[in-house]
Formats: structure tokens, sequence, C-alpha cells
């Protein structure tokens, strides 16, 4: 039931001191191109503004930003930490670096690096979506590793930088779920569905929720607005089936199970002997 976004906050620079001007127009119009989505074009740009001037480091940056943002983490995080060792040592390098280490799925590393992100200067303070961002990222970093109480903690004051993030919402409403709070895990579904009502699995978990709290009539709507999102949402079936099993509604359970069970669900994924037997 759990789901985990890893949306992360991309950051990209324009240009500092010390490099050659055809190379800071090259890197200007990579990052134009990279804000576009258009990352092979960028990449060009940035290829071509190294090659103008190795020490941009700017260039180098931006460059595994945009090899980090189309999931190229290995060459991505080659960039930025050649890009560090060339003098980069700010918030910036450090967040992008976490990022990196996100997406390669090495949760320490990622959660090391937001840390000195967090701690690098006092201009964070007026830095709100990046230190959203960061928030965001040691939350999914600490979740991946189980530490759900950090996580919780992290997504909370991610939220308090930037309230409009659904993604830190569901994360956030995920990991409650996952400590048994599932009064307060309602709460933060239920904002991520205010920002955006067509989310089929947000719509699952708050069922879930609501199903673990025994409110079965709430947890019924939910895995119906989850199924009629998605058909082919076999967990909403599965729900359903053991809901109306347990106001002994054989037909609706019925055609719930055999739902499930030809989207795949194996009968020793049944958890519950007292269900309405549908053979």
């Amino acid at each position: 039931m759990k789901i985990l976004s890893t949306t992360i906050l991309i950051l990209l620079t324009f240009i500092t001191s010390g490099q050659s001007s055809y190379s800071k127009r090259l890197n200007h119009k990579g990052v134009k191109q990279a804000k576009k989505g258009n990352h092979d074009k960028a990449l060009q740009y940035f290829n071509s503004a190294i090659q103008a001037d190795t020490n941009n480091v700017d260039a180098l940056m931006n460059r595994g930003v945009s090899y980090t943002d189309i999931g190229k983490n290995e060459l991505g995080l080659k960039d930025l930490l050649k890009a560090k060792a060339k003098g980069l040592n700010d918030e910036d390098i450090y967040y992008n670096i976490g990022v990196a280490y996100l997406g390669l799925k090495q949760y320490e590393l990622a959660i090391e690096n937001n840390k000195k992100a967090l701690e690098k200067n006092n201009k964070l303070k007026s830095k709100g979506p990046l230190v959203a961002g960061i928030y965001l990222n040691l939350g999914v970093a600490y979740d991946e590793l189980k530490q759900y109480e950090l996580a919780i903690d992290n997504y909370k004051k991610s939220i308090e930088k930037d309230p409009k993030n659904i993604d830190t919402y569901i994360n956030l409403g995920a990991s409650l779920s996952d400590v048994k709070r599932y009064k307060e895990g309602i709460i933060a579904f239920e904002s991520a569905l205010k920002m955006n009502s067509k989310l089929f699995d947000v719509w699952q978990n708050l069922g879930y929720a609501n199903y673990m709290l025994k409110e079965y009539d709430l947890a019924k709507k939910d895995f119906l607005e989850a199924s009629k999102l998605n058909e082919n949402d076999l967990w909403s079936y599965y729900y359903l089936y053991k809901i109306y099993s347990k106001s002994n509604d054989k037909n609706n359970a019925c055609v719930n199970y055999n739902k499930a069970i030809e989207l795949g669900l194996k009968e020793q994924d049944i958890d519950e002997e007292s269900l309405i037997k549908c053979k």
C-alpha cells in the first residue's frame, strides 16, 4: 500500500565570475533549455561550455543536474563531485549531490549531503523552496531506511517551508500509516486530495488508513473512488472484497474478489479466514 514519491527540486545556476564570456553564454543557453525540459539540447550547450572553459564549474554542475534530472544519476554525480572538487562549496552543490545519491539509492550519503546543504550558510533562510526540497529529500531517504519518525519530522518541516507540494503530504501520510498513526495519516492524505482529487493511489492509501481504523463505510467509499480512477487497482478490489465480506454482502464481495483474482491476486495473499468464499 506504500506510495513513496521522489519528486525533487532541481537547481540550476547561471554564471559566476572567472569563466570565459563565451562559455558563460553557452551555459546560460543550456540553463534556459533545461528549464524548458529540453535536456538533450541543454546537455549539448553544457558540453560546449565545458569544452570552451574546463573551469566553468557552473556548467559542470548544471550538466550534472541535467543528467540527474533524466535519471542518469551516476553521470550526474560524477559531474557534481567534479564541480565540488573544482571549488563549488555552497548549499546548491551539496543539495544536488544529495539528489544524485538519492537517485542511486545511497540513502546515508543522500542524508549526509542534504544535511551539509542545510548547515552551509544562513542564506538558506531566504530560499524556502530549496529548504523545502532538502527536507523532502531527507524524508524520502529516512523513509527508505525505514526510519519513519525521522521521515515524518522532515516531511513536516518541508510542509512548513512549502505547504503546496502535494508529494510531501502523500509521503507524510504513508509514513504516518507505517507507524500506525492512521488518524494523522488521513489528514495528510485528505490535504493531498484537496490539491488533486484524481490520484487513485492516494484514495487507496486513505482507504487503507480508514480500514485499519475499522471505519469500513469510509474505507469502502475511498476504495470505490480508487477503483473508479484505476480499473486495474488490484488492492482496492481486494479490500472491497474484505469490506463486503464483513457486511455479509456476498454478491458485491465476490464481484470484487473475482476482479482482484483476474488482476493477479493469489489465494495466499488473502489474510483472513472469515471472508466469504466465492468459489
